[in-house]
């Protein structure tokens, strides 16, 4: 998963919620539409940012030798 995609879902998500707030519908009903969404996503996120924190420590480890 890259930035580019988070972008892009992020894109769709305000795009969605901003047509759904002008067609009437509450913004408490969208978030719970979309609650399941950030579950999936929100792990994602995390084992990206913790696996560069393992490439960067391997290159600074290659770097020292």
């Amino acid at each position: 998963m890259t930035f580019s995609t988070l972008e892009c879902a992020k894109r769709e998500f305000e795009t969605t919620k901003n047509a759904q707030l002008s067609r009437g519908l509450n913004k408490k009903g969208l978030i719970n539409k979309y609650r399941s969404y950030y579950a999936i996503i929100s792990p994602l996120i995390v084992k990206l940012y913790i696996s560069a924190i393992n490439r960067a420590r391997s290159l600074l480890s290659k770097c020292y030798e």
